[in-house]
Order: C-alpha cells, then sequence, then structure tokens
C-alpha cells in the first residue's frame, strides 16, 4: 500500500474519542487502511478506546498495539486459505464439516496469525502499551448471553488471543472457542456480532468504569458488503442457506446501530460519525486485496458522515465541535 507522505497531523487538543469496528470477516482491511490513515494524522494515540466486533476486534488489538501492522497483517492475507482451512462454495466439505467436525472451516491459519502477533499478552498488557482501553464482544453459548470483554473489567487478565478468538467464531462456520472463566469453568464463546455488534454498548461500559475521561466522539468504521442475493448455479447450498445470512445479519445490525447513533446524538448524549465506503465491499467472505487501498484512501479524505447534521463534513471539523 502506497502511503500518503504529505498527510498533516492533528495538532489540537479533543475531547476523549472512541473507535468502533464492525465485524465483517475478510472485509477487515478497509477498516485497517482507514486506521493507517488516521495513525499518519495523529489520531489513533489519541483515542481513549477501541471496541470492536468479530474481526473488529482483530483490528481492534492490532490498532492498539501497533497501528503500523495493521496494514501489513492485511497485505499477508491474499486468499481465504490465507484465514481458514476449507472451501464454503463445496457441498462435500460443507456436509462433512457440518456433521463430522466442529465446524464448515478449520480456523486454525487464522488462530496461528494472532497467536503469533499476541502471544500471552493479556487484554490489560495491551491496553497499558498506549494507553487505550479495548473492548470486544462475544456470546456465551453456555449463558446466552453477551459477554463484553474488556482491559479493564473482570476478566481483563485474559489472553488477547482468546478473546480474538471468541469474538469471531461464526456460527457453523468458524468453531466455537473454549475460555476458562474462573474456577475451572469452561464456556464456549462464539461470534460477538450474532448478537452484540453495537459499539454504544461498549461506550457505556466503558463511561461507567471512567466517569472523568467520559467518551464525548465516537468514530465508527463499518465495513459489511452488499452482496446481491443471484440465483445462479455459482451461487451452492452453503451460501444461499447460511452465508447470506450472515451478511444479512452484518448489515440489520449496522441499522441498528445508526438508528441508535442517530437517537444518541438527536439527544446530545454523544457526538458520533461513522466511516464507509459508498456502495459497498461486496461479499466479506472473499478476500479481496484492494480494500487496504479504498480504506486507506477513505481515511485520507477526511470525510465522515455526521449523525447530527445528516451530512458528509471534515473529520476535524467533527472532533472540534463542541
Amino acid at each position: 500500500m502506497q502511503l500518503n507522505n504529505n498527510l498533516k497531523p492533528i495538532d489540537f487538543e479533543i475531547p476523549s474519542v472512541a473507535y468502533g469496528f464492525q465485524g465483517g470477516a475478510l472485509a477487515g482491511p478497509y477498516p485497517a487502511g482507514v486506521m493507517t490513515a488516521h495513525g499518519q494524522m495523529g489520531l489513533v494515540k489519541k483515542a481513549s478506546l477501541f471496541m470492536g466486533t468479530s474481526v473488529g476486534s482483530a483490528n481492534g488489538a492490532v490498532g492498539a498495539l501497533d497501528w503500523t501492522q495493521l496494514a501489513a497483517l492485511w497485505e499477508n492475507i491474499k486468499t481465504s486459505k490465507d484465514v481458514w482451512k476449507g472451501d464454503l462454495n463445496n457441498k462435500f466439505t460443507d456436509v462433512w464439516g457440518a456433521l463430522f467436525a466442529e465446524s464448515i472451516l478449520d480456523p486454525a491459519p487464522f488462530y496461528a496469525i494472532i497467536d503469533k502477533i499476541f502471544g500471552n499478552m493479556t487484554m490489560e498488557q495491551l491496553a497499558k502499551i498506549h494507553d487505550i482501553e479495548l473492548i470486544f464482544p462475544a456470546v456465551d453459548n453456555n449463558t446466552h448471553q453477551i459477554q463484553f470483554f474488556s482491559s479493564f473489567g473482570p476478566y481483563k487478565n485474559l489472553k488477547v488471543a482468546d478473546v480474538i478468538k471468541a469474538s469471531t467464531a461464526i456460527p457453523a462456520g468458524l468453531k466455537s472457542h473454549k475460555i476458562d472463566l474462573g474456577n475451572n469453568v469452561s464456556h464456549w464463546f462464539s461470534d460477538g456480532g450474532v448478537g452484540a455488534n453495537n459499539p454504544l454498548i461498549a461506550v457505556q461500559e466503558y463511561n461507567r468504569a471512567f466517569p472523568v475521561d467520559m467518551i464525548k466522539k465516537l468514530i465508527l468504521i463499518y465495513c459489511s458488503g452488499d452482496i446481491p442475493a443471484v440465483d445462479n448455479k455459482d451461487y451452492r447450498l452453503a451460501r444461499d442457506a447460511g452465508l447470506v445470512q450472515i451478511q444479512n445479519s452484518l448489515e440489520v445490525q449496522e441499522q441498528v446501530s445508526e438508528n441508535l447513533a442517530e437517537l444518541m446524538t438527536s439527544y446530545g448524549v454523544i457526538d458520533i460519525c461513522a466511516i464507509y465506503h459508498k456502495g459497498g465491499l461486496g461479499d466479506s467472505m472473499v478476500a479481496d486485496p484492494k480494500r487496504l487501498d479504498v480504506g486507506y484512501q477513505d481515511g485520507v479524505s477526511m470525510v465522515v458522515w455526521d449523525y447530527k447534521l445528516q451530512a458528509n463534513i471534515s473529520i476535524i471539523d467533527f472532533l472540534k465541535r463542541k
């Protein structure tokens, strides 16, 4: 990815800012591109909170560790085989995985990437590197409740790698992840996007814990794809019956987040903007290296959608607004 070396760092004081990274499987390069631009502008180091669902948890964690690693992470993921083993378009492997394995896809390649980056680092340790708190949700399949794993809550000593694996476990597609929550009691967790792709809940969690440094500005980065429900022989059973519903779930959750954002800004609770690519990013289950550059260019443009004005504005004006 070619960087723009003419970006000027933001040199004015800003209130507490949070970033919300949406889930989106292999659409993850888009937020990484946006964050690379924001890192160059000095915005990333000014953030107080990163929260992310599914692949958003991976982007948030790597960004909190070192935002300069985000581009390299996704440049090395050129096909789905770099993230998981298996073929979602193959009926035989779909049936075999569903009947005899823990999931249709084997996440071993993704696990290896995450383990190599974070090792045994805990959520609390990661947060202390650049003083950025973290919240990544996952669904507890034992209790049927959403668990917001944070760098400051009761499970702050969990390994970052375990939390990411839990938040990215797409139901049926990728196996759920086991985490010991204490007293030798293990729980199985699935993708947080299933029930908690709402960053406003995470902001509430943070504000309760840090009342003297409450989040004033929220920057959402959406990366869900827009894929047509075409009717042809290439649209195989697994995708038609399963993955389209995952895509629909992502888009519905984005709509819920947007509706809540409009409500919160209308009442002056919090100032919210969003960055997304007009027209979508395509099928989020298919790798596309160009998404990194698309995200970077959208970040460089500094244009955001402002929920208060219901219009596109400069992120500089958004951050300066009282």
